[in-house]
């Protein structure tokens, strides 16, 4: 709820098909800074079983054209130290 009830907030989820169950999604915040908005990538999680099969990068660039359209410059996040799988992703897929 935290993350839900923030100004700015933005959710995504991917589901397998209409009636399907939730297979991934993306949660964040639009911020505006004094000469653009900025989105902060809260979470992205894609279920275990479905992982490397294109979700992750598909709700990505699905973010990043709803973004443009609101004309945030830029998309941030943080993950753990040491964590390569994560930084690997992020690093590939090219956020802005």
């Amino acid at each position: 709820m935290d993350i839900s009830l923030t100004p700015g907030y933005l959710g995504i989820g991917y589901f397998e098909d209409e009636n399907g169950p939730l297979l991934g999604f993306i949660v964040g915040n639009e911020e505006q800074w004094i000469n653009n908005k900025y989105f902060y990538l809260n979470e992205i999680c894609v279920d275990t079983n479905a992982q490397i099969s294109g979700i992750g990068t598909s709700l990505l660039e699905f973010l990043k054209v709803q973004l443009k359209q609101q004309a945030v410059a830029q998309i941030y996040l943080s993950t753990e130290k040491g964590h390569r799988k994560p930084a690997a992703f992020f690093q590939k897929t090219s956020l802005n």
